[in-house]
């Protein structure tokens, strides 16, 4: 199941209790570590 960066952020926010900035840059720092990019609304891999 893939998921757009909006919900993942949303996500990560309820589920460690932070504020939803924090999880932005959680995600994005994570984004950018596994080379994902949003596509058609969901993240993937641009290794895939």
């Amino acid at each position: 199941m893939k998921y757009s960066k909006k919900k993942i952020i949303e996500e990560i926010s309820i589920c460690y209790g932070l504020a939803p900035e924090y999880a932005k840059v959680f995600v994005d720092h994570a984004m950018e570590e596994f080379k994902a990019v949003e596509v058609d609304g969901r993240v993937v891999s641009r290794e895939l």
